[in-house]
Order: structure tokens, then C-alpha cells, then sequence
């Protein structure tokens, strides 16, 4: 593998054949090729990776496809990101039997921490496995899936795609092997990333360091504790689901801010140990001693990395808390003033989504069941009785009885589209003038409740407004036309 190379192992062992006469590129215990060829793991020559690298046995193909592509599609991931020139094939999958993907390639840019940061993010954004595209990721284009529960037991054949940056993922990190450092101290150097990547900030941390920030060294994934670097990214993480897509952005600008405030505070950091050990330092450390300088030069280390911890924790905290407000009750809110928002801006679902969830075909449904709710509700003996006292003829009165009578018990006394049409029409009608059949339902309530006759326009049961005495004569009146 070329020095300038990249590779990547994802769940997968990835070295295949090994000189082991060649001790400075292999080793490996004693016996191995022996052992391989003893228990049979190696269809030809020793192959370590189809040795040693599980069993891909699966016991379906679909299972066999899950395991191909769990690893496979990462691989060609990365190396799509890094040489796109390469064109490799996403759909071949990860062969524990065969090579099907090169063990390294040289990227076609240098790679910074930064840009393994946004690697280690990655959810197949813009491609054909996208997580964040499509039913599965919901409205708001989340690319969680809480998988491996019941229902995915239920389903055979089916799997979701394993992105690189996922919701069980406790911590990730990316390791520098700095050479052009002032000193051996500052040579190992780790940004390291509670919780899902998607979620945190990479904070800079030295190998050399000997303390490190309380934000990382204590409490549990079992009791909440704000002060721990892990929760603050697992809240957020949490938070986004509700709209991963409109978060996003507030999201990266955060992370952004904080890595940059990172790279800064290493570039202190190195200038200050630089400091300690510059040449005009030499008389001073013969006095102090080089126990005493190096003393220093690890304070240097911890107290820088232990105050960006601190900002980290703080700085989570406050983006949860805009989190809350910005997005509060399904709207993007735009604040001005602390304590007064200016605009809000309703997110709302997108029409793919809508149509997805059947409510394009909502009214139709709904015009379907009110009109057989009102041919029931009027078929009723109270319903009649109040339709009686309403100043309607008597022809009218028959067959608008007569018809919702037929409508409810299904009995054939002729058309009910005619029916429909003209309860249709009714209503419409009665909404316009302004309560409408609301009058007819509680005269319908008062006379079940009461057990009395139809109440005349001048009771005072307090259930008859002066506007609605007017209404029998003009729902009679649209009646009449039916």
C-alpha cells in the first residue's frame, strides 16, 4: 500500500495475499498459512482476508446481499469521495472470497482532518443510496433507521442501506501522526467526536496530554448529565429528527465554528510549546530542568484542549436550546430581539410526502362519508320530527324523508346519486346562511335531551339566538328546492 494511499476497513478484513519472507510489509503468527489450510478456510492459496474475515456463509441470499453490501457500499463510498475518477462499480459489493474492490487508492486531492471529518459524516448524500432521500427518510429527510426491531424480522427480504455516519455510533475520531512538530509531544494528535459524527464537533485531544477535561472522563449513557460531552451531542442528535433537513444547516454552521475554534486552539498550542523549547528557553530550562520544561509543555497541552472541551459542552447546550426555539411547533422562527420572534415561517411536508400518505385523496373520502352520515342522521325519528316542524310542503318534507330513509337502509327506491347530490346541496347551502344544520342537530339534541315538543322561537331555553329564529323559514326555503 503507497504511502500517499487511502483505505478503508469496514467490518471487513481487507488484507488478501501476504509475503510473509517480506517481515518490514507483513507479520503475523507463527503458523498461520498452516493453520488456514488445516481447517480448510482458503479455497486456493492462503487469502487472509477470506480466512480470518467471519463467515460470509450466509444462510440466504439475502442474507449473503446484507453482507456484501453492509461493507461493500462504505468501501466504495470513501474511495468514490476521494478518487471519483476511478468509476468503480457500487453494486458489486464486498467479497470475502474474492477481491472486488483495490485494497488502497491514491485520492485525487490531499485529504485534510476536516475532510475525514465530513467523510465520517457522510449518508450517501446525492446518489442513488441517499439516506436522506426518499419514504424511508420520512418528510424531513432523516437518515436514521431504527433497524434490527420486529418489523424487519417480519419482512424477509428487505434491509436499509448502512451509512458511514449512523445513529448507534457511541464515538468516532480521526488520528493525526504529525512529523513537522517542535516537539515529540505534540506528534499524536486526535480530533475526537462524542456520539454520532452527524451530531457533534471533533474536538482536538494529545496523546501525550496526562489530564483531560471532566467532559469526557465521567458519567453514563444511563443517567442524564448535561455537563457530559456525550450528552450534549446525543440531545442534539435527538432533536434533529424532528426535522432533520431544516436543522441541518444550523447544525453545520456550528459544527463548523467549533472545529475551526478547534484547528485555531491547535495551531496556539503548538506555537506556544514551540516557545517553550526555542532556543532563547535553553538558559532557562538549565535552571529549571527539563523535567520542569516538560511539565510545562504538558500543561500547555491540557489546558488548551480542556477549555475548547468546556466551549464544546457550552456551546451544544445554547445550539439545543435555539433548536427549541427556531423550530418550535413545526416552524422555522426567525428571532430578533431575545424574548420576541419576528417571523415564523411554517415548514409544513412536501407534496411528494402528501401524496405518499393518501392526502390528496382526503376530501373525496370525506365527501363520501358525510353524505351517508346525513342520509343516516336524517332517516333518524327525531331528525324527521324536526324536518316536520320546519313550514315545508308536505311533497317536499316525503321526499326528503322518504329518500334518506332508502339511502340508510339501502333498500332500492331508486337513485341514490339524485340523493347525494341534493344532501349535498343542502348542506352548502345551510353553511352559507351560517349555522346551518347545526340548528336542525340541536333542536334534535334538545327534543332527546328534553323529551319536549319543538320549541317555538320565543323560549327562553337560551339554545335559540335571535339570529337563528330566522333559520327555519330560510333552511325551508333551500329545503324547498331540493
Amino acid at each position: 500500500m503507497l504511502e500517499e494511499s487511502i483505505t478503508i476497513v469496514a467490518n471487513m478484513f481487507i488484507i488478501r495475499q501476504m509475503d510473509l519472507s517480506d517481515p518490514t510489509t507483513f507479520r503475523a503468527s507463527k503458523g498461520i498459512v498452516e493453520l488456514a489450510a488445516k481447517l480448510g478456510l482458503c479455497r486456493g492459496e492462503f487469502d487472509f482476508t477470506e480466512a480470518f474475515s467471519g463467515d460470509f456463509k450466509a444462510p440466504s441470499r439475502v442474507d449473503a446481499l446484507v453482507d456484501m453490501f453492509y461493507t461493500g457500499r462504505r468501501v466504495w463510498r470513501v474511495f468514490d469521495l476521494v478518487a471519483p475518477g476511478l468509476h468503480l462499480d457500487p453494486e458489486i459489493g464486498a467479497l470475502q472470497y474474492f477481491e472486488t474492490y483495490p485494497i488502497s487508492v491514491t485520492p485525487e486531492a490531499l485529504i485534510s482532518p476536516q475532510r475525514l471529518m465530513g467523510i465520517l459524516r457522510d449518508h450517501f448524500e446525492g446518489t442513488a443510496y441517499d439516506l436522506t432521500a426518499g419514504l424511508g427518510a420520512g418528510p424531513y429527510g432523516s437518515p436514521n433507521r431504527w433497524d434490527g426491531a420486529r418489523g424487519e424480522r417480519e419482512i424477509h427480504e428487505g434491509a436499509w442501506e448502512r451509512g458511514i455516519s449512523i445513529h448507534r455510533t457511541i464515538f468516532s475520531f480521526v488520528a493525526q501522526a504529525r512529523t513537522a512538530v517542535a516537539a515529540p509531544e505534540l506528534a499524536g494528535l486526535v480530533w475526537f467526536g462524542e456520539d454520532s459524527p452527524h451530531a457533534t464537533c471533533f474536538t482536538p485531544l494529545y496523546l501525550a496530554q496526562q489530564t483531560y477535561s471532566e467532559a469526557f472522563m465521567s458519567g453514563t449513557m444511563a443517567v442524564y448529565d448535561e455537563s457530559m460531552a456525550w450528552w450534549a451531542a446525543q440531545t442534539v442528535k435527538r432533536v434533529m429528527d424532528l426535522n432533520y433537513r431544516a436543522m441541518l444547516p444550523v447544525i453545520r454552521e456550528a459544527q463548523n465554528e467549533c472545529e475551526e475554534r478547534g484547528a485555531a486552539l491547535v495551531a496556539d498550542t503548538d506555537a506556544k510549546v514551540a516557545a517553550l523549547l526555542a532556543p532563547k528557553e535553553v538558559l532557562l530550562r538549565a535552571a529549571v530542568g527539563e523535567k520542569k520544561t516538560r511539565e510545562k509543555v504538558l500543561e500547555a497541552l491540557a489546558e488548551g484542549t480542556t477549555e475548547h472541551a468546556a466551549y464544546f459542552v457550552t456551546r451544544w447546550r445554547a445550539l439545543l436550546a435555539n433548536l427549541f426555539v427556531k423550530f418550535k411547533n413545526g416552524y422555522d422562527n426567525t428571532v430578533i430581539l431575545e424574548g420576541e420572534i419576528s417571523s415564523e415561517f411554517n415548514l409544513g411536508y412536501p407534496a411528494w410526502w402528501l401524496q405518499q400518505v393518501g392526502y390528496g385523496g382526503w376530501s373525496e373520502a370525506m365527501d363520501s362519508a358525510q353524505q351517508k352520515a346525513m342520509a343516516r342522521f336524517f332517516a333518524t325519528p327525531e331528525a324527521k320530527d324536526a324536518l316536520a316542524a320546519l313550514p315545508l310542503e308536505r311533497a317536499t318534507l316525503e321526499k326528503i324523508t322518504g329518500r334518506a330513509h332508502a339511502n340508510a337502509s339501502g333498500s332500492a327506491t331508486g337513485s341514490s346519486a339524485p340523493l347525494a347530490a341534493a344532501f349535498a346541496l343542502c348542506a352548502v347551502a345551510s353553511f352559507v346562511l351560517g349555522v346551518g344544520f347545526n340548528y336542525l342537530g340541536r333542536r334534535v339534541l334538545a327534543l332527546r335531551a328534553r323529551g319536549s315538543e319543538w320549541p317555538g322561537a320565543e323560549t327562553e331555553t337560551g339554545l335559540l339566538s335571535v339570529e337563528e329564529r330566522e333559520l327555519p323559514r330560510n333552511v325551508a326555503a333551500q329545503l324547498a328546492r331540493i
